[in-house]
C-alpha cells in the first residue's frame, strides 16, 4: 500500500510514535523552549540535526502542532 505524500507528512508529525522521525517530543519541548529564548533557528536546527526549514515549522505550528 502505498501512501500519498501528505498522509506521509501527517503521520511523521506524530513522531514519538514512528521509528522514522528525526524528532520526539521532548525535543520538539525544548526546541521551542529555545525559540522562546531567541535563540536562531538556524543554531536550533543544528544542534538537533535537522534543517532550518523544520524548526521553521514547528516555531509557526505547521508540524507537531500536537505537541504541547
Amino acid at each position: 500500500m502505498r501512501l500519498h505524500p501528505a498522509a506521509v507528512t501527517a503521520v511523521a508529525e506524530f513522531g514519538g510514535r514512528y521509528g522514522q522521525a528525526r524528532l520526539n517530543p521532548d525535543q520538539v519541548r525544548a526546541i521551542r523552549a529555545q525559540l522562546a529564548a531567541g535563540q536562531p533557528q538556524r543554531r536550533i536546527a543544528q544542534a538537533f540535526g535537522v534543517t532550518q526549514p523544520t524548526i521553521s515549522s514547528i516555531a509557526t505550528g505547521r508540524r507537531w502542532h500536537a505537541v504541547v
